[in-house]
């Protein structure tokens, strides 16, 4: 299931596979960080990184959605449980001084809060440009997690929610924003 989602920027490519099964863990997910070589993107190119969480699970399906922000990668989790079942997460990684190599786990966990509903699926949507994220859910929300400070540290919880209601009924997709100023 390699490239369930991906995202681009500049030499970065990543890719989502939320089916992987990590160690025991079966569809657990990773993700794959993909380098442009310099002859550019042609032929045969392996990862240069895998991205877990390390505190992945049977069935979290982390890699369901990616996107890259600025020069940290965004890798969501949407059946992740964090107080209750299948609430969602999203997990940041910074580069790393050694760069994209090797199997890397994140910098910083993205959660909707311990309030957040029994599947939410915080991160079944997720979108960045430059330093913002913007994390999806399925179900009401009113949490915006974090703040990237210049020592790569996070901090801060802000209300910022807007639920949309569908014309077949179907309530859903929230959007969580967090400004990470560089």
């Amino acid at each position: 299931e390699l490239g369930v989602d991906v995202a681009i920027h500049g030499g970065v490519i990543l890719a989502g596979a939320s089916f992987d099964d990590v160690g025991v863990s079966l569809n657990q997910g990773s993700a794959y960080v993909f380098l442009r070589p310099l002859g550019g993107w042609s032929g045969v190119i392996g990862h240069s990184a895998q991205l877990v969480a390390s505190d992945g699970h049977d069935g979290d399906l982390f890699g369901s959605r990616v996107a890259i922000a600025g020069g940290s990668l965004v890798v969501s989790a949407p059946y992740a449980d964090v107080t209750r079942d299948n609430q969602g997460a999203a997990y940041v990684f910074n580069l790393p001084i050694s760069g994209w190599t090797g199997t890397l786990t994140e910098d910083a966990k993205l959660t909707a809060g311990a309030t957040a509903s029994i599947n939410a699926n915080f991160g079944g949507g997720l979108a960045a440009v430059g330093e913002t994220i913007v994390v999806g859910a399925l179900v009401p929300i009113s949490r915006l997690v974090c703040e990237k400070l210049p020592a790569d540290t996070w901090h801060g919880v802000a209300d910022f929610a807007k639920t949309y209601e569908y014309p077949w009924g179907i309530a859903g997709f929230i959007a969580c924003a967090a400004a990470m100023p560089t």
